[in-house]
């Protein structure tokens, strides 16, 4: 807390541990997340801004195995740290939206994300909108819960479009179709 003092208004102080303040807000360089770390990939040692980013920038090469992240490094102040939510250094809260099991930090939290224990990710939309279908092994909106056609892992099968696994990918709506 003495660190804090130091460098923000009094007023401010209370909020870093709460993460509902704009404590330290950088310019975000993700293109996916706003967040206030980066992550060291754990298959190739290197700094990315998220996992989105290390795919990308590996395509061909590999794909960071998610779970496995266990070290992040503070946009604002440089330390590399086991994952958390606030910095062990200067308090900052690195996202409003933390999924230790995803390793995953996110300020836009008007995305509704949840982690669903089922699908073992975290998903979008609020999940009092979702439910998780045990035998098809993945999320669907509440508004098939009754109706939905089970299919045994029906979305951990790979798209017979883009022939990608459905289920770790981005919804069928962002995917471009060649």
């Amino acid at each position: 807390m003495q660190v804090l003092k130091a460098f923000l208004p009094a007023s401010d102080v209370h909020q870093y541990s709460s993460c509902y303040g704009r404590i330290g807000s950088p310019s975000f360089q993700c293109q996916h997340y706003r967040r206030r770390c980066r992550i060291r990939a754990p298959c190739c040692n290197e700094i990315f801004d998220c996992r989105h980013c290390h795919n990308e920038a590996m395509k061909l090469r590999h794909d960071i195995p998610r779970h496995e992240v266990n070290q992040v490094i503070c946009s604002l102040c440089g330390t590399e740290q086991k994952v958390q939510q606030v910095c062990v250094n200067c308090g900052v809260c690195m996202g409003e939206y933390f999924c230790e099991s995803c390793k995953l930090f996110d300020d836009d939290t008007s995305k509704k994300q949840y982690h669903c224990d089922g699908c073992g990710i975290c998903r979008i939309g609020g999940c009092d909108n979702f439910f998780h279908c045990n035998k098809c092994r993945c999320c669907y909106s509440m508004l098939l819960k009754n109706s939905h056609p089970c299919v045994e892992g029906a979305m951990h099968h790979d798209c017979p479009v883009c022939c990608e696994v459905i289920h770790y990918n981005f919804p069928v709506a962002e995917r471009k179709i060649n």
